[in-house]
């Protein structure tokens, strides 16, 4: 049998279930082009955002602890409590960081401040800048808007927020669908289906249900 998720199901000539599983492999295949495909889209937005800052002179968005080529800060952003404005800048192009590279970067250095370097600066008196965060988000939602681009990440997790959500619904269907009932065995849930995907290459069933043990009864006497 199959429900109308396009599950297939099959009972052999004993009562057993048999579940068709899909090929792991080739799943495994799918997700690691999909997450390229999003990285090199990523990229190009990320360039696209990056140029208009600069055009515009929005330097304060751009990570200043980026390894190579230009990076958008990303929240949550902190300073130093020792450089809060581009008076104090001598050694970085800006007093901004996320939070995560700045504490990885004090613990590896002594705690001394990147940019002037102050000692003693500790993790717990970074000063998270809360305000920067809200006009990074509104610019980059202005320019989505003026180019008429999308971030892909953003459309991949709501893709997937709106999956989650309707994953339990699908799943009661299932249940009423095959006729199971509370306390009986399942098939496995079926892997997450997401837009554009390919239909699952189907394997030789995998999985068998044993029958429920047979019953005996006393003989009369």
């Amino acid at each position: 049998m199959v429900d109308n998720q396009g599950n297939r199901y099959m009972i052999t000539d004993t009562g057993e279930y048999v579940i068709a599983m899909a090929d792991t492999k080739t799943w495994l295949s799918y997700q690691e082009k999909q997450q390229n495909a999003v990285m090199k889209a990523k990229k190009e937005f990320d360039d696209k955002i990056i140029e208009h800052i600069e055009k515009d002179g929005k330097t304060e968005f751009l990570d200043p602890l980026a390894l190579s080529g230009k990076k958008i800060l990303t929240p949550p952003i902190v300073m130093t409590p020792c450089c809060r404005d581009k008076a104090k800048l001598q050694k970085m192009t800006n007093f901004n960081y996320n939070k995560n590279d700045l504490e990885q970067l004090l613990i590896d250095n002594d705690f001394h401040c990147p940019n002037c370097d102050t000692e003693d600066v500790f993790i717990d008196v970074l000063k998270p800048n809360e305000e920067l965060e809200q006009e990074l988000k509104a610019y980059i939602e202005a320019k989505t808007a003026e180019l008429g681009i999308e971030d892909p990440s953003a459309a991949m997790d709501n893709a997937l927020k709106r999956s989650n959500e309707t994953e339990g619904d699908e799943d009661a269907q299932k249940r009423q669908n095959l006729g199971f009932q509370p306390g009986q065995m399942m098939p496995p849930f079926s892997m997450p289906f997401m837009p554009g995907m390919p239909p699952f290459p189907m394997m030789m069933p995998q999985m068998m249900m044993p029958p429920p043990p047979a019953t005996s009864s006393s003989p009369k006497k």
